[in-house]
């Protein structure tokens, strides 16, 4: 049974997703609230990254997609990310001979306010990071993974989401660093109320700052529920989680 709530922000019904002949996707549902943090777990080849495709509009889909009350299933990814659903893609896409500002600022390309806005926004991102303020002027390339999954994160609220989307975020980065990137999502949703739909190897983490959790496995969601009580259920935390 899809999970129902009063304030969806988005609800993905019946979703179908391929790549020509090969069927990757199955009928998910899948919903986030506003101001939830939902996690989507399962191991390498269950489907997660298909799913975000699939939203974004970059692979062949088939279902319900309603963000903010209006269906995308036909937008384009240029529209989605328009109507401020963006995405953190997985290896977190950095322009490594740009600039941190000049990566920042072409964060805020889909945006239409005013120069002096975007200035204002540019200024609020580098005090919440101060190692890209520190940085601000140096090629993205020479930035550590950590500090590029930061600029890539920062990059993304400067199109001012309502829903931010990560691919895995701590994939290549040493645990001291994963656990720091996961912190910084949590003092952001904390901070501000923003909603984040995290895909994620390391339930572990990612179950500690999430409200709500789906397990895919095979293309299929398994199982859904409240983080806290996928958290602490053994048995289903080895059988699908594998911890």
């Amino acid at each position: 049974m899809p999970r129902i709530l009063n304030d969806p922000l988005l609800e993905i019904r019946n979703l179908h997703a391929r790549y020509g002949q090969a069927r990757v996707l199955h009928g998910i549902d899948l919903s986030i609230g506003k101001g939830e943090v939902v996690v989507l777990l399962g191991a390498n080849g269950a489907g997660k990254t298909t799913t975000l495709r699939a939203l974004s509009g970059l692979v062949e889909r088939s279902g319900t997609i309603s963000f903010r009350g209006n269906d995308v299933i036909a937008k384009n990814s240029a529209d989605i990310v328009a109507q401020r659903l963006i995405q953190v893609p997985e290896g977190r896409g950095t322009f490594a001979d740009l600039t941190v500002e000049e990566n920042l600022l072409l964060g805020a390309y889909t945006v239409k306010s005013e120069r002096s806005a975007q200035k204002n926004n540019l200024n609020r991102l580098l005090a919440m990071f101060p190692i890209l303020a520190e940085r601000s002027q140096q090629r993205a390339g020479l930035l550590s993974g950590g500090e590029q999954q930061m600029l890539a994160i920062a990059r993304a609220l400067m199109g001012e989401p309502e829903l931010l989307v990560l691919d895995e975020p701590s994939l290549g980065l040493a645990p001291t660093v994963t656990q720091s990137v996961f912190a910084t999502l949590k003092s952001l949703h904390e901070d501000t109320g923003l909603s984040l739909l995290i895909v994620e190897q390391n339930a572990e983490l990612s179950l500690a700052i999430a409200d709500h959790a789906y397990v895919l496995e095979a293309g299929v969601i398994q199982v859904d529920g409240p983080a806290e009580s996928i958290r602490d259920d053994d048995g289903l935390r080895r059988a699908y989680l594998g911890y």
